[in-house]
């Protein structure tokens, strides 16, 4: 008996007793496409955030800002959002594509480096509270049907074409 108890309690101190715990994040309930498209920009977000410190380290605050503008809510953007079924998460992402990343053009546009880092950083918060509070897949990986679209609500004060320098519009 006295071996069971030692052994017990070695292995609660040796494994992550967190690591059975229920993940209660909020699970975003996507079709499969939706939800590897989502995969994919999130990805692709973490390589333009490599860009705009390889552009930093070199204080070319004009690419900053032009990196910066790929993560505004455009109109397929807000199309898109729009078909994910959960108003906090809607509300946070637009938050995020809005708000998050006029900080950062703002800042590069002044060409301040410590604003600009300060932004990012606020930016790369958002991504990690969003991340505290939804997920995006269920194990095993379950299929949903389409979300019916969702009213957007975008900052009165809000206009991606303001914050995107001509040089760089598509």
């Amino acid at each position: 008996m006295k071996n069971k108890l030692i052994f017990l309690l070695l292995l609660c101190f040796f494994l992550d007793i967190n690591a059975f715990a229920k993940d209660n994040r909020t699970l975003l309930k996507l079709p499969y496409a939706t939800r590897e498209d989502m995969l994919r920009s999130m990805r692709k977000y973490i390589g333009t955030m490599e860009n705009i410190l390889k552009a930093l380290s070199k204080k070319d605050f004009v690419k900053v800002e032009e990196l910066a503008s790929y993560w505004l809510l455009g109109e397929q953007g807000k199309i898109n959002l729009a078909l994910k079924g959960n108003d906090q998460f809607i509300a946070m992402a637009v938050e995020f594509h809005t708000t998050g990343a006029v900080e950062i053009i703002k800042a590069a546009r002044k060409k301040n480096l410590e604003a600009t880092l300060m932004s990012l950083s606020s930016f790369f918060g958002r991504c990690n509270a969003c991340h505290a509070n939804f997920r995006l897949t269920e194990w095993p990986s379950t299929d949903y049907p389409p979300a019916a679209p969702k009213v957007i609500k975008i900052p009165s004060d809000y206009n991606e074409h303001e914050w995107i320098r001509r040089e760089y519009k598509k």
